[in-house]
């Protein structure tokens, strides 16, 4: 099933009831980190703010596995492709998310930066679902990641959103055209590789 993607209510009158905030850029929380401020603390820098995410519970932790060694199957390693596990991607001066696992068509050995993008983003998600949702998807099709997956916990289900557009009422001005909903009998492939099949119930806990 596919449908178009509107802002929900409760993002609208966040953007119309959110005050000014001071922004931090990528080199000021590089020092942050590197000084131990978010020792023992989950965070990632959304346009400027520093956001705190929930700590990974067993089926969280079990999931991100499953994930990227299926991933890890089908790209692999040494083709051109690097599958990275909750580490930072680079969008600018102001934002550095942490997905959950990132697809990065670039060859390691080669690379001289942290990538500032990359061809699938998978987040799995449960108490962050929302978050998800919205303000991540919101940044992602922002950057123009055109192939950005929710392993949804709660339903359970795969969400996958592309087609990234302006969308100017919502977050970022920014948001996905089109969601799949995908449950576990069906199957999905990756834009990068669309010869490829991946049942949803093997990214499911």
């Amino acid at each position: 099933m596919q449908t178009l993607i509107e802002p929900e209510i409760e993002e609208l009158d966040e953007i119309e009831a959110e005050p000014p905030r001071w922004r931090i850029d990528v080199p000021t929380y590089n020092r942050l980190i590197n000084q131990g401020f978010f020792e023992g603390r989950r965070v990632e820098l959304i346009e400027g703010e520093i956001v705190e995410m929930s700590p990974i519970d067993l089926p969280h932790w079990k999931t991100t596995i499953k994930i990227d060694e299926i991933l890890k199957r089908i790209f692999g390693m040494g083709r051109g492709y690097i599958v990275s596990v909750q580490s930072a991607l680079q969008f600018g001066d102001f934002a550095a998310p942490e997905p959950d696992i990132a697809v990065i068509k670039a060859d390691l050995n080669a690379l001289v930066a942290v990538p500032s993008s990359a061809v699938l983003v998978v987040e799995v998600s449960d108490t962050t679902l929302s978050y998800d949702r919205n303000r991540k998807a919101a940044l992602y099709a922002s950057r123009g990641i055109e192939d950005y997956w929710i392993v949804n916990l709660r339903a359970p289900q795969l969400e996958v959103m592309r087609q990234p557009r302006p969308t100017p009422h919502a977050k970022f001005s920014h948001g996905y055209a089109l969601r799949q909903i995908l449950d576990a009998t069906q199957s999905a492939a990756p834009l990068e590789l669309p010869q490829t099949s991946i049942a949803v119930a093997d990214l499911l806990p």
